[in-house]
């Protein structure tokens, strides 16, 4: 699963039309990003990516991701849920 362009460029429009401070955009994913979706964050703005999977951490792209974020001064963390599971009823 792949960032989607236009909600990480949206992102960076409203943040810029509202003079966001970017120091302090976040960006909440299932997985770690690939090197091409860590392109798009570079440009965004986000400081800092918090995901809840790395299952892929042994891989080239995921791994030239990492390199991408360290030099830019972007962090990363595994999000650590305050609960074990989450169950949702309906009806």
């Amino acid at each position: 699963m792949h960032v989607k362009r236009g909600a990480v460029s949206t992102l960076a429009v409203i943040c810029a039309r509202l003079l966001c401070v970017r120091r302090f955009l976040q960006l909440y994913v299932a997985l770690f990003p690939c090197n091409e979706c860590t392109k798009l964050i570079l440009q965004s703005g986000i400081s800092e990516v918090i995901y809840a999977s790395d299952k892929h951490a042994t891989t080239y792209p995921v791994i030239a991701a990492k390199r991408m974020l360290d030099m830019a001064g972007i962090t990363y963390r595994q999000h650590a849920p305050a609960l074990p599971e989450i169950c949702i009823r309906f009806g």
